[in-house]
């Protein structure tokens, strides 16, 4: 779904993962993945909501560092 996001021209994208309830090292590569694809086209991924299992890779994987997440996320966007 990413993937075909970012092909149609999309690069400022935002993953809400309030009700996430799942996640393996194969999704936080599908975010990073993402992640680089679209900084590379200029844009930024940004993951909002960002909480239990989701945090707990990010942080196992130092990807936390890399993949601007916030646990809270303010819903007025400037782009």
């Amino acid at each position: 779904m990413l993937a075909e996001v970012l092909a149609r021209g999309r690069t400022r994208l935002v993953v809400d993962a309030a009700k996430l309830t799942f996640c393996d090292s194969a999704g936080v590569w599908v975010l990073a993945e993402a992640h680089h694809r679209a900084a590379a086209m200029g844009g930024q991924l940004t993951l909002a909501y960002v909480h239990g299992v989701l945090k707990r890779l990010l942080e196992i994987t130092r990807q936390a560092d890399v993949l601007p997440f916030k646990v809270e996320f303010i819903t007025t966007l400037e782009w």
